[in-house]
């Protein structure tokens, strides 16, 4: 036999000459597996007793075997038969994330040819750890962010298959974390981080977690990534003095500009959110905003008005600690100023004439200053008057009624009645003097008009009405204090009607806010205040006592506020006095929940599918995403986003509208390449602190009939012998199609279909056979042509062409034009005279052999050799050569002829020059 290897572009073919009448051609499949990772020479199978084939003929049935990827991977020891590892193989390598994956291999032996089919399935190991993207992952998180919010991460990968790349997750043991994990619906995991508990930056400004990934290999793998949780600041924690209250005193007359206190508070936040400013609270009233300034950065309070202890003598200030977080959170005190007393007033006299005939007159003398009570001089301007020196003490409840009787004041001062009148008995009085009256027929005192004791004493705890009796002949002076008492005339009273606040709602439960009491115009018990608020969910009240007089009143939050649930709370706190009976006041407070960014934008769904075709064009809608934010303003506007996770690869093919959600194709889509991406969403609002709400979009890249199918044909036998038998393999051709399912299923069809067909020997793999009888003699050539159609609609194809040459073999005898001659010659003829002609007709056969180094083609050597003369008689010539070789160098042409077994020729002798291939030599023959 003599073979050449050439590829199909023409520069090897296989060409096989048989001197033997027919070739078989192998069907046998096998299937063996081998673990990846093998080492060299590991086992894999006795291939040659597999097939049948006995050990002795594998070398001289040329035994051998081809791969369609690379070739080195397995080889056969010729010498037992066995199939092994001769390279290192990596599954991921070959077939990357294919859960199927195989060495598919040709074995051809010669003599007669066979074809086999081998598979040898490569099984994955668990030789490849789980990988995260990065080493460290920074995780930024608000420390306002609630319990059971989720923050997504980036889970591992494994460049394994199957049960080696199924990962399970676990987080290193945390207070505040645990680990979140779901299956998608393409048993993809989601990995993320949830918050159990709130955090505290204060507390806690930094968290260290480890999250390792396991695979599911023997033995098992891991990968960790390490999690560093930096807790941002919010502002949550409101400015806070060392005390509710401080006390300070002060003279009056004090110069302007004189400081009183400085305040300090403290905010446990940082940057802007723990920048503080003082100021006075809201409510503090006009005039001691007058009187005081406070500086808004140190907090120091001066004077910058008059002080007068005659006018105020304490001030109540409530003050203000805002710092320039967003929203802005305020801590309270209140300062005592309590005025001290200066001599600074001289006294001052006022003179009362009893009568313009009398020649006295009535002196009062008193001085402003605290310290000496009212002084009452009686100037005598005639020789001598005796002062009375008796007091009575009488006592009157306000607003009693005209005529109500106070005291028999005649009476208790040892007056006769009828002298009331002859003694010019009278009464006078500082303070008015209509209040008080003295009946002189019967000697009574009695109420003459309306006592209010608010409008006489105001807020002093004593009152009383001083009266100087005088009567004549002989004069006496008798001193009467009338005391007023206080009843329960007035309620309580708050400055407003209806007062609001404004609270914000990342407020922490037990946050006060102060509020304005109420006052009452009474004294003693009928002004001690009791307070209660109404019934509700979020608010307590607190009073704080320093004196029955000052009460500081606060509203403490109790429950954590939510804008979104209840944007306003409407209560009535009542302020009860301790008269009997009771009088009450009572304001409205309108609690205006401020709005904080407390609601991350939220998705109708975590995982969203959409399909889409490969190959649409750009500027294709896939999806338009919807998230809402309860919050107002800023806070819920959104804006959406690919997540920083996402790679790159997905930005250059898709882009989304941060305004609308909307994703839209903006590169090529290709099956092909992936059929299917995963986008991750982020829509952020505008908060002050962006809050995120996170979704999953999975795209299915639906297939398109884009590609065409491919053909390999590999040539086995040409030519073909005219005689060769029916189902002689002729070539081997491979059909693949990119696409996937109808797309990708390709059928194969030849033309024209006589004498030859397409026999299926592997899955995408056919054999060209002879199926009818060749005559080279009728048709020496065929053009055929192989199809490759898809499934697809419409369908594509692909075609390849296949020459067979068919090779002549020794089939047809010479003949003569006729059976018999009658020649007449002439005797006496010289030598060498020309007598008859006869013609015959022999079929030569020339082949051109040519074989690359370092291989040979070699025929099995000993034809017998035949040419014919000009003359028409025949030569003959034994063989000088055992074989025919054309070996190294450029390709040989020789003009071979078998030997056709012909009859010797009857009448004539010949002498034939002997020109056999490879010799010179001649002989004749009769």
């Amino acid at each position: 036999m003599v073979f050449t290897l050439e590829d199909r572009r023409g520069t090897r073919c296989l060409l096989l000459l048989l001197l033997v009448a027919a070739w078989e051609a192998g069907s046998g499949q096998l299937h063996y597996s081998v673990p990846e990772e093998a080492k060299h020479g590991t086992f894999v199978g006795r291939i040659a007793q597999d097939l049948g084939l006995e050990l002795a003929q594998l070398v001289p049935r040329l035994f051998r075997v081809a791969s369609k990827g690379r070739g080195d991977l397995l080889e056969v020891n010729l010498q037992n038969g066995i199939l092994f590892v001769n390279s290192r193989i990596d599954r991921e390598e070959l077939c990357g994330r294919s859960l199927e994956c195989s060495i598919h291999l040709e074995v051809l032996v010669e003599r007669p040819l066979q074809v086999f089919h081998v598979e040898v399935e490569v099984r994955d190991i668990n030789d490849n750890p789980p990988v995260f993207p990065v080493e460290e992952q920074r995780v930024l998180i608000y420390e306002s962010r609630l319990p059971d919010y989720l923050f997504p991460l980036e889970g591992a990968s494994d460049a394994d298959v199957g049960s080696n790349s199924i990962l399970t997750y676990k987080l290193s043991s945390s207070e505040y974390f645990v680990l979140d994990v779901k299956t998608d619906s393409a048993d993809n995991k989601q990995v993320g981080l949830l918050l159990r508990k709130a955090l505290d930056r204060e507390d806690a400004p930094e968290h260290s977690l480890l999250l390792t990934a396991t695979d599911g290999g023997k033995p098992e793998l891991t990968g960790s990534v390490q999690l560093l949780v930096a807790v941002l600041d919010v502002n949550d924690n409101a400015p806070a003095f060392e005390r509710s209250e401080y006390e300070v005193r002060i003279f009056e007359n004090s110069d302007n500009g004189t400081t009183m206190i400085r305040l300090n508070a403290s905010d446990r936040d940082e940057g802007a959110n723990g920048a503080i400013s003082y100021s006075f609270n809201s409510l503090v009233p006009t005039m001691i905003m007058e009187q005081f300034s406070i500086d808004p950065n140190t907090g120091e309070i001066v004077t910058q008005g008059n002080l007068d202890f005659e006018q105020v003598k304490l001030y109540k200030i409530r003050i203000d600690a805002t710092d320039k977080g967003h929203p802005p959170m305020v801590g309270h005190c209140t300062v005592l100023v309590r005025v001290w007393d200066k001599n600074d007033n001289v006294p001052q006299i006022t003179t009362r004439f009893s009568d313009r005939k009398r020649v006295f007159n009535m002196v009062y003398s008193w001085r402003r200053d605290s310290g000496s009570q009212r002084l009452l001089l009686s100037l005598l301007f005639l020789a001598a008057w005796e002062a009375g020196s008796g007091q009575l003490h009488y006592s009157v409840p306000e607003e009693a009624k005209h005529g109500t009787f106070v005291g028999r004041i005649a009476q208790d001062l040892g007056l006769e009645l009828a002298q009331l009148v002859p003694r010019l008995f009278r009464v006078a009085s500082k303070d008015r003097g209509d209040l008080l009256e003295v009946n002189l027929q019967n000697g009574i005192l009695f109420v003459n008009s309306r006592i209010d004791r608010e409008e006489l004493c105001g807020r002093s705890l004593e009152c009383s009405i001083h009266l100087e009796v005088l009567v004549d002949r002989p004069l006496q002076v008798f001193h009467v204090e009338v005391e007023v008492r206080d009843i329960n005339d007035n309620p309580p009273v708050f400055p407003v009607k209806e007062q609001m606040l404004f609270v914000s709602e990342s407020r922490m439960p037990d946050s006060r806010f102060p509020l304005e009491g109420a006052s009452d115009a009474d004294v003693g018990s009928n002004a001690f205040l009791t307070y209660r608020l109404s019934s509700n969910d979020y608010f307590t009240l607190d009073v704080n006592s320093k004196n029955d007089q000052n009460k500081l009143v606060e509203l403490v939050l109790r429950k954590a506020l939510d804008r979104e649930d209840a944007p306003e709370h409407s209560l009535f706190l009542t302020a009860t006095d301790g008269g009997k009976p009771e009088l009450t006041g009572s304001v409205q407070l309108l609690v205006a929940v401020l709005d904080v960014n407390d609601n991350a934008p939220a998705f109708e769904r975590s995982e969203y599918e959409v399909r889409i075709f490969e190959n649409s064009d750009n500027g294709t809608t896939m999806i338009r995403l919807n998230a809402s934010d309860r919050d107002e303003g800023a806070n819920g506007a959104i804006s959406y986003s690919f997540n920083s996770l996402v790679p790159t690869m997905i930005m250059e093919q898709f882009i989304i509208d941060p305004n609308t959600g909307e994703i839209r194709i903006k590169g090529r889509i290709d099956f092909e390449e992936s059929a299917t991406h995963k986008i991750q969403i982020e829509a952020v609002d505008k908060g002050p602190l962006p809050l995120a709400g996170h979704c999953t979009v999975l795209v299915e890249v639906v297939d398109a009939n884009d590609n065409a199918p491919q053909l390999t044909v590999k040539t086995l036998l040409l030519p073909i012998k005219e005689d060769a038998q029916l189902g002689t393999a002729i070539a081997l051709i491979s059909v693949t199609d990119l696409d996937s399912g109808a797309n990708g299923q390709v059928t194969c069809s030849l033309t024209p279909q006589v004498p030859f067909k397409l026999a299926p020997t592997f899955k995408n793999y056919y054999s060209l056979v002879l199926d009818g009888a060749l005559d080279r003699e009728s048709v020496s050539a065929y053009q055929l042509v192989v199809t490759a159609r898809d499934g697809g609609s419409p369908s594509r194809w692909a075609t390849a062409s296949v020459a067979v040459e068919v090779a002549d073999v020794n089939d047809n005898a010479p003949a003569f034009a006729q059976p018999e001659y009658t020649v007449f010659v002439k005797e006496n003829n010289p030598p060498g005279c020309h007598v008859f002609t006869v013609s015959t007709m022999l079929l030569y056969t020339a082949l051109r052999c040519s074989a690359p180094p370092p291989e040979g083609a070699c025929g099995p050597g000993k034809p017998p050799l035949v040419c014919s003369s000009a003359a028409g008689s025949w030569s003959s010539s034994r063989p000088r050569r055992q074989r025919v070789c054309s070996g190294e160098g450029p390709p040989k042409t020789d003009l071979m002829a078998f030997s056709p077994g012909l009859p010797p020729c009857p009448v004539v002798d010949a002498e034939v020059d002997d020109q056999s291939i490879g010799g010179d030599h001649s002989r004749k023959m009769t």
